[in-house]
């Protein structure tokens, strides 16, 4: 039973602790990227600098410039489902 909607513009990706995407079923952090990405948090750069990183996986595409590191691990079962 689906939840919701697709968000237009929104990349996730499951990279290990080098940002290489990792196979599935193995742990890595989940990151996100799009235009709905604030720019980083208010009057804290220190922390913006630590979750917004650049995007590996970008190119020229300036949508999906940065990426925002959740600090998540998605479960096993995402993975079973998207295969």
């Amino acid at each position: 039973m689906p939840i919701g909607q697709p968000i237009a513009n929104l990349r996730c990706y499951v990279l290990d602790a080098h940002l290489q995407l990792v196979p599935v079923g193995v742990p890595g952090e989940l990151m996100v990227s799009g235009i709905q990405l604030a720019r980083g948090y208010l009057k804290r750069p220190d922390l913006t600098a630590e979750k917004f990183i650049a995007n590996p996986f970008a190119g020229g595409d300036h949508v999906h410039s940065r990426l925002y590191r959740t600090g998540a691990v998605p479960p096993l079962t995402w993975w079973i489902r998207m295969s």
